[in-house]
């Protein structure tokens, strides 16, 4: 995977920076092997989550992901609420750049019910079993509050409204969701929201572990 093809559109909604990225799928990169595709995606969700874990430095980290009863025996995952909300971030449209749904209710997805988790840093979830987080599709949504408390983020997401990103997000907060494919015909994407202007960020983090620059 070559960090350099790693570019995201900009654009401002509602007073909120939007950052997307959408990998499309190259028949050039093609992988048969099994082993190949496992040790491509460990490279993903390593790289993936550790633009998180750079984003969300020096803040209060929760994430939300499929809920599953093995996860409450994790040492490294505070347990929270469940949740009918689950965030959804098509990468397969059919111009390849992606389309933002927000969060949608969990009854329109099989399976979807969601669970918040804290926890100190998001490079921990890479020891989890790869089925943890989707079958086709691994999604993880991340939250990294400085003003916002648990107790705010946890009305957002059980409200019986849409949760609208716009009105919760506070300044030097972020939020980010991240969708890695499991297969060859799959795509990867990336979502980030913040009040700020984090491109620069963006860029640095891609530049640091990207060994040709």
């Amino acid at each position: 995977m070559d960090m350099q093809d790693i570019i995201f559109k900009k654009q401002v909604v509602h007073g909120i920076f939007h950052y997307i990225h959408v990998s499309p799928f190259s028949k050039t990169e093609e992988i048969t092997q099994s082993k190949a595709q496992e040790i491509l995606y460990k490279q993903k969700l390593h790289a993936f989550l550790g633009l998180g874990e750079f984003l969300t430095e020096n803040l209060n980290k929760y994430i939300l992901i499929r809920k599953s009863p093995s996860l409450l025996d994790v040492p490294f995952l505070k347990a929270s609420i469940t949740t009918d909300w689950k965030y959804l971030l098509l990468s397969s449209d059919k111009n390849g750049l992606g389309v933002d749904h927000g969060f949608m209710s969990a009854h329109e997805f099989i399976g979807g019910i969601s669970q918040l988790f804290g926890l100190e840093s998001l490079l921990s979830l890479c020891d989890l079993p790869e089925d943890t987080f989707g079958d086709n599709y691994s999604y993880v949504t991340v939250f990294g509050l400085a003003g916002n408390t648990l107790q705010h983020l946890e009305a957002l997401l059980q409200s019986n409204k849409q949760p609208e990103l716009s009105k919760f997000l506070m300044p030097n907060e972020v939020f980010y969701h991240m969708k890695i494919g499991k297969s060859n015909w799959a795509h990867d994407s990336l979502l980030v929201k913040s009040r700020e202007d984090i491109e620069g960020k963006l860029s640095a983090y891609f530049n640091i572990i990207n060994p040709n620059n």
